[in-house]
């Protein structure tokens, strides 16, 4: 999709008349080459989601719309299974801020078969559509998990050269840890899929949704994390580091004994906890469940009452389990029996 402005005149008859101009026409050129205008292009963000994931889903969108005020946004909201409520929720959030939500239906008979867990969802798998689905004037896509909040602009990281790579995405939270390592040997540096700059022209050349699914079919045993696994593997070497600022996660406001990544890291870090452009809840925990201890839940309950999902039971990390892991958990965190336990700073 070409950006483009719509310039209105007054015709010789007093009646209004519009004309069409693209960033590649002489008169467009011409007025930002004064600096008369500034043309920022429409930025395109895409979200994955079931219907159990919407009420996240939406609250991202609002954190985005919220602080991107100035920009035109095209959101394109892969699904399954919403519900006609949700659907509306949606629709009513995209008028509130004057912007656009696509949502597109998911086929899902396309991972049958593939690996799930409580936590990952078959929906982990809709973002290797986008290449395939999305328009193919559409070149590049800001991807965000629905357990994501946008603090900032996106302009900065919308502009991003990505030219000569697939994807662009931050160091994920356990980079450093020994085991991934030893699992995927073949990788040197291991990043967090959770928020992605993805070069749909290039996935297209590269035939690159095919080939990860062929990993999925082929790793489905080896793979932990599931489709973040295969984006590591296939594009290894076609990977934009980006800084952590785009992707602060969860393990980032741990206790020192909890991080993974090298203490070298620990001060850009810092900086970047200090200033998030996109905040990540990435663990078991979410920040709708009552459970959640993250120091920053209490901004994800702000944007989630301006969202049209206000009023809604939030629910617990214990919905939906079965008794003999409720009390499990339960004599885990009294400390009757050993497991893991969140700490934060």
């Amino acid at each position: 999709m070409t950006p483009a402005i719509v310039i209105f005149i007054l015709d010789k008859w007093g009646l209004e008349q519009s004309i069409y101009l693209t960033e590649k026409s002489s008169i467009i050129k011409n007025l930002i080459k004064n600096k008369i205008i500034t043309f920022n292009p429409m930025i395109h963000i895409g979200l994955c989601t079931d219907n159990r994931y919407a009420m996240a889903c939406g609250v991202c969108v609002t954190s985005l719309f919220e602080n991107n005020k100035n920009e035109i946004i095209t959101v394109y909201v892969l699904e399954k299974g919403l519900t006609d409520d949700n659907k509306k929720k949606f629709h009513t959030l995209a008028a509130d801020y004057g912007q656009k939500i696509e949502l597109i239906p998911v086929d899902e008979c396309l991972f049958k078969g593939y690996p799930t867990t409580h936590q990952f969802r078959l929906s982990i798998y809709y973002r290797f559509l986008f290449a395939s689905i999305l328009p193919k004037d559409v070149h590049k896509l800001i991807y965000l998990d629905c357990d994501t909040l946008v603090l900032d602009s996106l302009r900065e990281l919308w502009n991003a050269d990505v030219t000569d790579y697939s994807i662009a995405a931050v160091e994920d939270q356990q980079g450093d840890n020994v085991h991934i390592f030893n699992r995927l040997q073949e990788i040197e540096k291991y990043y967090n899929s959770g928020v992605l700059i993805i070069n749909l022209e290039r996935w297209r050349e590269d035939d690159s949704m095919r080939h990860l699914m062929q990993l999925m079919e082929s790793n489905a045993n080896r793979f932990v994390f599931l489709d973040q696994d295969a984006i590591n593997v296939l594009f290894r070497d076609s990977t934009l580091e980006l800084s952590y600022r785009y992707n602060v996660q969860n393990m980032f406001y741990m206790k020192n004994k909890e991080i993974t990544l090298h203490w070298s890291k620990w001060e850009r870090i810092a900086q970047a906890k200090k200033h998030p452009v996109i905040l990540h809840f990435c663990s078991s925990l979410k920040p709708w469940q009552e459970e959640c201890q993250h120091p920053r839940r209490e901004l994800f309950l702000d944007y989630f009452n301006q969202s049209p999902w206000m009023g809604q039971r939030l629910g617990s990390c214990l919905d939906g389990r079965s008794m003999k892991y409720k009390i499990f958990y339960y004599l885990v965190h009294k400390h009757i029996l050993p497991g893991y336990i969140e700490e934060y700073e």
